[in-house]
């Protein structure tokens, strides 16, 4: 990964969306999915019993058939069903727009991956790793960089996208590939069943009478690109983003609506956009009472209460990770084409703050739309996409001023090098000693899962040096990567759904998502900046400290926690940074742990 950030392509390039496909129940094609939410039509099917025992609700699920034979015909049923369709989506962008060579980044934007084959029986714990799907993936379309992984729950499609951008601003590479995938399994689906958000029909986003989400499944793939086309009239640019923590909650979002309304005050800032400037934007919309209510207060925040507003959901159901990427892609489909489509299942308005919502097709000479999106662990994004290029920000690096570092694994605590704390190897007798002997009440450490556990252990004895002591403020951010991900919690929450015929527990399925760990630490510490975990094969030091120089030197973020957290069964380890930029002084009076 460490060649991601490294490269000599000129920084001052515009990012535009070359290329683009989306694969759904709808089609195969971004165009055939655009013609359908234009008529109107759903792949939301009544009900799908079987999946989860007791259990019949609408999904969206694309046809396992017709993939059988699309695979077949180019030979690839070698992959699993989530793989076979990354590779079909890819080819479909790449066909309208070639892209290879080494300046190629792959960025695979998940929450689950092919979290199915943990059923399945022969099959090792590292074939559900997700950077082992990349690399699957990236060999077989001939990308020579090691792919990057976003999971960021259901912000990391638009996660993905914007990193892509300043990859390429960076002067990384001239093209950045990133896909949306995620699939509707019993896993996931059980989960959500288990929060009671799981509506029994078709879901109606910001609607007076919705109860609950639809669960689909989607791949989508946008292709970025410095190359800007000589006929640019419907060409759409990535513009500025914007990324925040609420801090409240781990499933539930602030009721106030002031994260989210920091991620999109940040992209339109970048963006050098006013809220005026916006046509419309299109939001996350979940059809949960707290989601889309929080969403309104964000939009009124914003001052675009009165901008038109619609979401996709009601078309395709919720799809976790890929949504970024599949809501992204049809919105510049709707920049070039000039037509926005209605909200589904949207009827009677339902938030208490008022929302322009479309109820209708909008034909309207578009020109800049805002892409929200927020998720578990407390985690809002927002993007910018316009037919109009802006100048954006120039990337700027910061050196890096470390301030304090730890370091845990088999039974040893190290501070600066200095070995502070001993005991068992064992991972949960350890971590539980080891937070004792800080003596510092806190009663949520004992609801968190081993891996969150492992982050806050190494966080809270790094805020206890005196260099570190006044780090808490708004625009921390955390950058954090790992090997399995959630796999620890993901194989409990798998003996759960066993020993129960099928019934999860929502304090287990919360934590199969590896960046709630960075929301446990966002509100702890009162942190609401930018939140990022990649999932890699190793830890890669100089990628992390290159992007942290970037996020400071760009003003993305006054100071970072970064680093290194993984915890599979008995082996843990933790190596994690806190770094500021050069001459930033917080001041003791912000210290309140």
């Amino acid at each position: 990964m460490e060649e991601a950030m490294e490269g000599a392509v000129s920084p001052s390039a515009p990012v535009c969306v070359a290329s683009h496909n989306v694969i759904s129940p709808l089609g195969w094609t971004t165009g055939e999915n655009l013609a359908a939410l234009l008529q109107g039509r759903t792949g939301i099917q009544s009900r799908h019993p079987g999946l989860v025992p007791g259990l019949a609700v609408p999904l969206a699920l694309i046809d396992r058939e017709a993939l059988a034979g699309r695979s077949r015909e180019r030979g690839l049923d070698v992959f699993t069903p989530l793989e076979q369709l990354c590779i079909l989506s890819v080819q479909e962008a790449c066909s309208t727009y070639g892209v290879s060579g080494p300046d190629v980044q792959m960025i695979l934007a998940t929450t689950k991956g092919n979290i199915d084959l943990l059923t399945a029986e022969g099959v090792e714990e590292q074939e559900v790793f997700l950077s082992v799907m990349a690399g699957r993936i990236a060999r077989h379309l001939g990308f020579l960089r090691t792919p990057l992984v976003v999971s960021n729950a259901c912000i990391s499609g638009v996660l993905a996208i914007e990193l892509g951008a300043d990859l390429i601003r960076c002067g990384s590479c001239r093209e950045v590939i990133v896909v949306g995938a995620d699939l509707v399994t019993p896993f996931v689906l059980s989960g959500f069943a288990s929060f009671k958000s799981v509506s029994t029909r078709p879901c109606k986003p910001y609607d007076a009478a919705r109860d609950g989400l639809s669960l689909g499944e989607a791949v989508a793939t946008m292709i970025l690109s410095d190359r800007v086309p000589q006929d640019a009239s419907r060409t759409v640019f990535v513009l500025g983003g914007g990324c925040s923590n609420d801090a409240n909650h781990i499933s539930g979002p602030s009721r106030t609506g002031d994260g989210l309304f920091l991620a999109m005050e940040q992209a339109l800032s970048r963006s050098h956009c006013t809220p005026a400037e916006v046509t419309w934007v299109n939001a996350h919309g979940t059809a949960t009472a707290y989601n889309d209510e929080m969403e309104a207060r964000a939009m009124a925040l914003a001052g675009l209460s009165n901008t038109p507003l619609n979401g996709l959901k009601g078309y395709y159901g919720h799809t976790l990770g890929a949504s970024g990427v599949l809501e992204s892609v049809l919105s510049v489909a709707s920049l070039c084409s000039g037509t926005v489509p209605a909200t589904l299942g949207y009827d009677t308005p339902g938030v208490s703050v008022p929302l322009r919502v479309l109820d209708q097709t909008l034909e309207i000479d578009a020109v800049t739309c805002l892409k929200t999106a927020s998720g578990f662990g407390g985690c809002n994004a927002a993007l910018v996409f316009s037919r109009l290029p802006r100048p954006v920000e120039k990337p700027a690096f910061s050196e890096l001023r470390v301030l304090g570092s730890c370091s845990v694994s088999s039974g040893q605590l190290m501070l600066n090098d200095t070995i502070v704390f001993e005991g068992t190897a064992e991972p949960e007798v350890f971590l539980r000693a080891a937070f004792k002997a800080l003596d510092r009440p806190y009663m949520k450490f004992y609801k968190m899962d081993p891996l969150s556990r492992l982050a806050f252990v190494a966080t809270e004895y790094l805020s206890g040096l005196p260099e570190c002591s006044a780090f808490l403020g708004h625009d921390v951010a955390l950058v954090l990567s790992n090997r399995s991900a959630s796999l620890d919690t993901d194989l409990n929450h798998l003996r759960v759904l066993r020993e129960t015929s099928g019934e999860a527990s929502p304090a287990v399925f919360v934590y199969t998502l590896p960046n709630v760990l960075m929301g446990e630490l966002c509100i702890r510490h009162q942190w609401k900046g930018r939140n990022l975990f990649l999932i890699t094969g190793q830890y890669d030091e100089n990628f992390m400290q290159q992007y942290v120089s970037f996020l400071l030197g760009s003003g993305r973020a006054e100071a970072c926690l970064y680093g290194w957290v993984e915890l599979l069964g008995s082996e843990y380890a933790a190596n994690v940074h806190f770094a500021i930029r050069p001459g930033l002084d917080f001041g003791q009076e912000n210290h309140q742990i």
